[in-house]
């Protein structure tokens, strides 16, 4: 049975300098379609699936990305915080 997937879209402000990404399940499992997934994020937009039960990191810039409200949102370190829809 394939799990459920869903888009995330992921919005890098015009003046981030490439972005590296990790994106994973904290326990271990598989997040996201690895035929989908890019290891760099440029300014703009990029679509990802991610399995809707997953429980994810994301690290960019050095700020940590978890679920809140629908959005997994930027520990803020000083800087403007990106939201990721999903």
């Amino acid at each position: 049975m394939t799990p459920d997937t869903e888009d995330i879209s992921i919005r890098i402000s015009a003046e981030a300098e490439t972005v590296l990404v990790v994106l994973h399940r904290l326990d271990g499992g598989k997040a996201v379609d690895l035929e989908d997934l890019q290891d760099e994020l440029v300014p703009g937009e990029m679509r990802f699936h991610i399995f809707s039960d997953a429980l994810v990191e994301l690290l960019a810039c050095g700020r940590a990305y978890q679920p809140s409200g629908g959005f997994i949102k930027a520990t803020d370190y000083g800087t403007t915080t990106e939201h990721i829809r999903w």
